[in-house]
């Protein structure tokens, strides 16, 4: 698995609304920098993903840049909504767990609104 690779994994969590299974993409204490607050920890996470549930099918990420130096990857991350005018870079720094797994420390998904 790529570190990319975790956008596909979270928009389909999103879109069959499991904020369980899309907050276990997050590491334990991972922190979601939202528009107007920060969640630390995936039950915090999971009720600020709660946002994205009516939007998840229409969200088009394409990645910007990808770079990784062990266990740690940045990513930049271009994504808009559908049929909108909403587009956003998102920041984003994943860690790779014990089982090989890529899962996001820091998520800033609202970085700079284009």
């Amino acid at each position: 698995m790529q570190p990319q690779d975790i956008h596909l994994k979270f928009a389909q969590c999103l879109i069959k609304k499991d904020l369980k299974a899309a907050s276990e993409l997050y590491t334990e204490d991972a922190v979601f920098i939202g528009e107007h607050e920060t969640a630390t920890g995936r039950p915090a996470i999971m009720k600020a993903l709660e946002q994205f549930l009516d939007v998840a099918k229409n969200m088009q990420p394409k990645h910007k840049t990808v770079h990784t130096q062990g266990d740690t990857a940045l990513i930049q991350l271009d994504w808009h909504i559908k049929d909108s005018d909403e587009h956003y870079q998102a920041v984003e720094v994943l860690k790779r767990n014990t089982e090989g797994q890529w899962q996001y420390a820091i998520d800033k998904p609202f970085a700079i609104k284009t």
